[in-house]
């Protein structure tokens, strides 16, 4: 049975000018490690103490693992809801703090790469394969923290290879953004291969890339859809393609 390394090898030695495209949140980077720092920050402001000290005491025994796709899901998750007066003020400030600083270049320095992420980008950036890093971030808010976290973590950025493709502002759908950037990319190189926890991308790319391996890295995502397009894999990990 052809392993994907081996299928994704054998697109690169056989296509020209081949490219492949990566998100960021949730793909190449674990966000949660952001989430974490966010609420730990959150926490520290003194007034939360006085009124809701019962609520911080749940969420000082938040581990990696109770952290789901939303702040809500999390926190509802330690038994903080909407269900009485007193929990929904906190659920309110606390969901206002973390959208106040998730979307922030500041604390994208938090998140740390999935296992094996950095080393199957260079690996096809030393085949001289272009890498096309395309994201729902926006530049306005984003663009200075990602090109630094990329840099720091040791991802390819300064080559003539490699392109960042933010969105140029905030409020842009995910969706429509990727989807009405496939025409740039597509002057850009041949697509060989992408990658994105959202199945409504994967979807998506499957669709105007079918010949491509269109993977869905199997993360946290927004919401569920059934990927059953032919050119879709899903993985959890890179070390399912060898890295």
């Amino acid at each position: 049975m052809t392993t994907l390394f081996e299928k994704l090898k054998d697109k690169v030695s056989k296509t020209p000018n081949a490219l492949v495209i990566f998100d960021l949140d949730g793909t190449l980077f674990d966000v949660i490690h952001r989430s974490i720092e966010i609420v730990r920050l959150f926490t520290l402001d003194p007034e939360l103490k006085k009124e809701h000290d019962e609520h911080l005491s749940k969420i000082s025994a938040l581990t990696y693992d109770h952290y789901k796709y939303s702040l809500e899901q999390t926190l509802n998750g330690i038994g903080i809801d909407r269900y009485s007066e007193h929990s929904a003020r906190f659920l309110q400030k606390a969901e206002n703090f973390w959208y106040n600083h998730f979307f922030k270049d500041e604390l994208l320095a938090a998140d740390l790469p999935y296992p094996g992420a950095k080393d199957l980008v260079n690996f096809l950036h030393r085949e001289n394969v272009k890498i096309v890093y395309l994201s729902g971030r926006d530049v306005p808010n984003m663009a200075r923290g990602t090109l630094e976290s990329l840099e720091n973590h040791g991802f390819p950025i300064h080559s003539p290879l490699v392109s960042v493709i933010l969105k140029p502002s905030y409020g842009m759908d995910d969706l429509i953004f990727k989807n009405e950037s496939l025409d740039l990319i597509r002057h850009h190189g041949n697509v060989i291969a992408t990658f994105d926890n959202e199945p409504a991308n994967v979807e998506m790319f499957a669709k105007e890339f079918p010949e491509a391996l269109n993977i869905h890295f199997h993360t946290q995502f927004a919401r569920s859809l059934p990927l059953d397009h032919e050119s879709i894999s899903v993985i959890k990990s890179f070390s399912e393609i060898g890295f």
